[in-house]
Order: structure tokens, then sequence, then C-alpha cells
């Protein structure tokens, strides 16, 4: 499916193999080119995008540190470190990870790191280090660890929620840092399993895409619920309103530092 620009179901990539996995798998999604532009599969994402705008950026993942330390791809001993990863670390779902420039791992290296991911991907502690610190960098994308993501089956909901909770908790407890903060708490869910009515549209891959996002901010309005469709039909993408969020910082070059917290429930 790969040159088809699309992969459908669980996905792992050769930049990030999970634990266990063969070193020389076959099956791994390739890593996606966002360097070369004369390459027709040549193609960026959010971070591109912030990077040209000149915004600073990272994601921060439950698990991360630990997850690098036991992977296959880690050149130096090819995951065989007795560091113990989390039976819930989502390799998969470990975005900028699918990318080239900012793969986890270079072998030209001699940490084997690539010096890009390890300032732009790093672990979920890292996040209330640097807000100690006053080096959040403007955008913050915060991908909690399985058993706090509120997912049906294995993850606990109160857990979760208490989890994001004290992520807020944290960004409010600073004022100054707080007076012009957006936090955008969003899930990954689709096809209106859980949904209250039926979704807009439906097309090869399901019945539509319905997603909440929950703004918390001092500039959001209070006690509004909005249920506004923000893509119009066939293109009903409501995550690609987050997405539409950050090129407007690029777009209007907000001042820095201006973090915003995205908390993406994978």
């Amino acid at each position: 499916m790969f040159d088809k620009n699309y992969a459908v179901n669980t996905i792992f990539s050769v930049n990030l193999q999970s634990t266990g996995s063969s070193p020389t798998a076959t099956t791994l999604l390739p890593s996606q080119n966002n360097l070369n532009p004369a390459d027709p599969a040549y193609h960026l994402n959010i971070g591109d995008i912030l990077d040209n705008g000149g915004v600073s950026w990272k994601w921060y993942s439950g698990g991360w540190s630990a997850a690098l330390d036991s992977s296959p791809s880690n050149p130096p001993h090819f995951g065989v470190s007795g560091t113990t990863v989390d039976s819930l670390f989502q390799w998969r779902h470990q975005a900028f990870a699918f990318f080239e420039k900012s793969k986890p791992f270079d072998a030209s290296y001699t940490d084997g790191r690539n010096p890009y991911a390890t300032a732009h991907l790093q672990d979920e502690t890292n996040f209330f280090n640097d807000l100690a610190a006053g080096t959040l960098p403007s955008v913050c994308f915060i991908k909690p660890v399985g058993e706090n993501n509120e997912h049906p089956g294995y993850a606990s909901i109160l857990q979760g929620q208490q989890h994001v909770a004290s992520l807020v908790a944290a960004v409010q407890a600073n004022p100054s840092l707080w007076a012009h903060t957006a936090i955008i708490i969003t899930y990954d869910e689709h096809g209106g399993h859980w949904d209250h009515v039926a979704p807009p549209t439906r097309d090869i891959w399901g019945p539509g895409l319905r997603v909440p996002a929950i703004i918390v901010s001092p500039f959001a309005a209070r006690g509004l619920v909005d249920h506004t469709q923000r893509v119009p039909p066939p293109s009903c993408q409501p995550s690609k309103s987050v997405l539409d969020f950050r090129r407007s910082m690029v777009a209007t070059r907000l001042p820095q530092p201006s973090p915003t917290c995205l908390s993406t429930h994978l």
C-alpha cells in the first residue's frame, strides 16, 4: 500500500522498531521523506511547518526514553540494553518518528541518536522539567503512555482524566505562562462507535470521523459547547482544525514564548 501514500491498520516504522521485533523485518513502513523536495513522495509534517515559521516545538511522549533504549533500531546495542519498556507504550503512535528528518536514530553519530530528534522528541517527564525551568517551546504535543490515555479496554478513564488534569494544573500554576496559553485536549477514536449522532459521511475508511476537542485557555469562551463541523464533507477531518490553528500561529508569527499544549490521546 506504500506506493499509494497511505497504509492501513496498525503500522510500525522502520525508524522505531518495537521491542522484540527483527531489525531486518520487511513489513515496516519505510522512513517518510520530508527532506528531499525532488522526491515525488516528499511531504511535510506540522513540525516542518513550525520550523519554517520559526516557531519552537516539542513532542513529549510518556515512556519515550525507555522505549528508545529498548528499540532494535538503536544502533549502539540494537535494543539489548536491559531497559524495560512500558508494556502499554504505543510504538506506532509516535507520529514524528515516522519521518526521515526526525527519525530517532542515526548511526553516523557516536551515540546513535539523531540530534534533531533528540531536540524535538522527548520523554513526557521533560515537559514538567521544561515547565519548571521556563524553557517550554511555543508548541507542545503531549502523548500520554497507554495507561494514561483513556482508551477503552485497557486503560482507566479516571486515571487518564486525572493525568490530563495534572498537566493542565501544572501550566495553570504558572500565572505568567497561563496568561497566554491554549491547551487542546483531543482523541483519535473514529468511526462513530461512541458517537451520539450519525457521522456525516461514509467513505472507503468507514463512517467518517468525529472526535471531541476540549479547549482550556484564558481565551476560551466559558461554558460553550460548539457543534460546528470544522471541515465540510467529504473532507471530514476534525483533527485538521488543530493543525490549522498551528498554521495560523506561523502565519501570524505570534511572539515567543506562546506555549500551546496539545494533549493527544492516540
